[in-house]
């Protein structure tokens, strides 16, 4: 009878500790998943990261793709620019517009214009033409 008690016990807990494991890890490994459907590399603490912030959308891993094949901008920065309404792909165009012109900036500064629902390609023609000083007011 003691027996049957302790491997009900083991049995449990072991079923117990399943779930908990599954329902922490199993957003990771699906956002990890979803992300390499993508071409798209992931750590485990980016997955976390992604998973966390219910960022698993196509359009978010297509965008990071294009950004990463330009430059490394961390995806702590790309998450919460994705959800407040921001364009990834716009993101990509003007960093290719900036590359093609041997110019560099920072991230802040095309995500505040994309934001705005500026076009970033004609804002980095634009910021060209004024010795390279961003407008936001025009």
């Amino acid at each position: 009878m003691n027996v049957d008690k302790f491997i009900l016990i083991i049995l449990l807990e072991t079923l117990f500790c399943l779930v908990i494991t599954t329902v922490y890890f199993f957003p990771i490994f699906l956002a990890k998943f979803q992300a390499s459907r993508h071409g798209l590399k992931l750590t485990f603490k980016q997955s976390k990261f992604i998973a966390k912030n219910y960022c698993t959308k196509k359009e978010f891993f297509i965008g990071v793709k294009g950004i990463w094949g330009l430059t490394n901008i961390p995806i702590e920065k790309l998450v919460p620019h994705f959800q407040a309404g921001g364009n990834l792909l716009n993101i990509k165009n003007g960093l290719t517009e900036l590359k093609m012109r041997n110019k560099e900036i920072d991230f802040q500064t095309l995500a505040i214009f994309d934001l705005a629902g500026r076009n970033l390609t004609m804002e980095v023609e634009k910021a060209e033409k004024r010795n390279w000083k961003f407008d936001l007011t025009e």
